[in-house]
């Protein structure tokens, strides 16, 4: 039997490659999965939303772990200030998550941040510390970690 749980995240999907945004109410989860969702699709990657602020995390019999969304919340982004919105147009499948984005206060980023795994579900994924509330850099940095050119 799998083991699931809910993660306070938004979860995207580049490539087929799940990145989980994690960070507290304001932090700009939801405004960098849009940055990084628009700047991906302008230079023709699939990319899309899994889930909003609550990303479903899965464990699988191979040692890796599946992001999906809640079906309560399927299809749906919510803005910060402004409210929730049908994101139905730029909705993803489940993916292998292959990146955890924690966006963190400015002072809690190292100039130059090792991509250091932390377990989730008991299983070891690579995580970086972003500094919250700059979608621009955290799009660079997130391309980088996972292979793709930063400077789409």
């Amino acid at each position: 039997m799998a083991t699931s749980n809910l993660v306070h995240a938004t979860g995207i999907s580049i490539g087929g490659k799940a990145v989980l945004i994690r960070g507290p109410s304001g932090s700009g989860k939801t405004q960098t999965a849009i940055t990084i969702i628009r700047r991906g699709r302008m230079a023709g990657l699939d990319v899309g939303l899994i889930a909003d602020d609550q990303t479903r995390v899965t464990a699988n019999d191979m040692g890796g772990l599946t992001a999906s969304c809640p079906e309560t919340i399927a299809g749906q982004i919510e803005v910060f200030g402004f409210g929730v919105y049908d994101a139905s147009a730029i909705r993803s499948e489940p993916a292998a998550i292959a990146l955890i984005a924690d966006l963190v206060p400015d002072q809690d980023v190292a100039r130059m941040p090792p991509q250091a795994p932390e377990r989730l579900l008991d299983i070891f994924v690579p995580a970086l510390k972003l500094p919250q509330r700059q979608p621009n850099l955290a799009c660079h940095a997130v391309f980088a970690a996972i292979g793709i050119d930063p400077w789409l």
